[in-house]
């Protein structure tokens, strides 16, 4: 990692790498709340990109729940299937 990278780690700040984008982590935390997930209700994310989203929606939702993730990039799906499985590893 970077210096520059390092001292931007804590910073309440978007991300974006070539088709990869994460946005900022308030925005996140602001449509989670607005959304109101409980376990066993159904999600659909269009344009799901790295999955980060989705899996934290899949976390609510539980082994109940139905979570789905529309991508039409192939490069950033297989991204988001590489780190799902390296977060459950």
């Amino acid at each position: 990692m970077t210096p520059e990278a390092r001292e931007q780690a804590y910073k309440d700040l978007a991300w974006r790498n070539g088709p990869l984008h994460l946005s900022s982590p308030c925005i996140y935390s602001e449509v989670m709340e607005g959304l109101e997930l409980k376990p066993g209700l159904s999600f659909l994310n269009i344009g799901s990109g790295t999955g980060y989203f989705s899996t934290l929606a899949g976390l609510i939702l539980g082994s109940a729940g139905i979570n789905h993730g529309v991508e039409v990039h192939p490069a950033v799906t297989e991204y988001a299937v590489k780190k799902i499985r390296l977060f459950f590893e």
